[in-house]
């Protein structure tokens, strides 16, 4: 059992204008979220976050935020069981190793590439080709920032390790003088924009050119877009243009759908998680699938679908064709850290 850090402040800890009881008042009861916040009933670790319940809300009462302070309050005030509680510590643990030496590294610039964990993870190659290809388009120096925007542990409520982790990386951007993030993972997005207000951050697919590269042999594809881009769709738009100019005929997701992956749904309740990455599955069919989130693209490759992200389409890398061990993508995240060193266009960052 586990007895979380103590409650802070709702809406100064962790910029929410709202608490659960303004939503209570709001909901009129047309679904189960209300209940089970009313209850504290600790199902709410199976929401995924992915936000179908707002986008479905009638009176817009936010339920989706709403869940995710639920977790927050469980965590806060009281105990929880086994299994939650090592999933919440896991989650924890990556963020504090993603955060330190040797695996985050920051380069001295106005504006840098933030790729995210499970991109620098998967592919190097990628995130290389990435920055050389956002240099080109800006006509500036355009430096690399590695670390865990702390979404891991935001998917679990666990927000004060969220807001103390903001506070670590915001502290780290003032310090190299970086002014313009261009993030490559829309959770990163979904946490700064709640955490880091003050920072211009825009999407990859914002920067990069129409011009692309590599065409998909003019497939059929399936287009997943991951969840927080429900809360900030025009990056939806962006992805299915730039397929269109790669000569793809695009399917398109229509609604959030999470690849389980989501709340860490994949250790807090397995066959929930292997439910909706079936789903997804199924909608694709036999066409491959184009997504822009890495850790999704992850989920699809360990069940046996075929997929890419639009990245490796982009940059004309080749595409990573099965899911990789955890040891393995810390192992590619050292590799990305030690060619910036080696480059000399970064720094590292203190373990303390």
């Amino acid at each position: 059992m586990m007895n979380a850090p103590g409650k802070r402040n709702q809406r100064s800890s962790h910029g929410a204008g709202w608490d659960l009881d303004s939503f209570l008042d709001c909901c009129t009861s047309c679904g189960a979220p209300d209940t089970i916040i009313s209850r504290r009933d600790e199902n709410v670790f199976r929401c995924m976050n992915c936000g179908a319940c707002s986008s479905a809300c009638p009176s817009g009462c936010n339920p989706a935020d709403a869940l995710l302070q639920a977790k927050y309050r469980l965590l806060s005030t009281m105990q929880v069981s086994e299994r939650v509680s090592k999933t919440v510590l896991t989650a924890r643990r990556f963020v504090q190793w993603g955060h330190a030496f040797p695996f985050a590294y920051y380069t001295r610039a106005e504006t840098v590439f933030w790729p995210g964990c499970s991109l620098t993870a998967m592919s190097p190659k990628v995130v290389r080709k990435t920055q050389q290809l956002l240099e080109k388009k800006l006509g500036k120096k355009v430096g690399i920032a590695l670390d865990c925007c702390s979404d891991p542990a935001y998917q679990t409520g666990d927000l004060d390790t969220v807001r103390d982790a903001s506070l670590r990386i915001m502290s780290m951007l003032e310090r190299k003088e970086i002014t313009s993030v261009i993030a490559a993972c829309t959770n990163c997005i979904k946490v700064f924009s709640k955490y880091l207000p003050g920072v211009r951050v825009w999407h990859v697919l914002d920067i990069l050119p129409d011009a692309t590269v590599q065409p998909l042999a003019k497939e059929t594809c399936y287009l997943h877009h991951p969840c927080p881009t429900y809360r900030f769709n025009a990056v939806q738009g962006r992805a299915k243009f730039l397929l269109g100019q790669l000569g793809a005929t695009v399917i398109e997701q229509t609604g959030p759908r999470c690849c389980g992956f989501g709340g860490n749904m994949h250790a807090l309740a397995p066959e929930l998680a292997d439910a909706c990455i079936s789903e997804i599955m199924v909608a694709a069919s036999d066409t491959p699938i184009v997504t822009y989130c890495m850790a999704c693209k992850d989920r699809f490759l360990e069940k046996g679908g075929r997929a890419y992200h639009i990245l490796e389409l982009l940059v004309s890398a080749t595409p990573v064709n099965q899911s990789l061990s955890s040891t393995h993508g810390w192992f590619n995240r050292l590799l990305v850290m030690l060619r910036m060193r080696l480059d000399g266009r970064g720094e590292k960052v203190s373990s303390s």
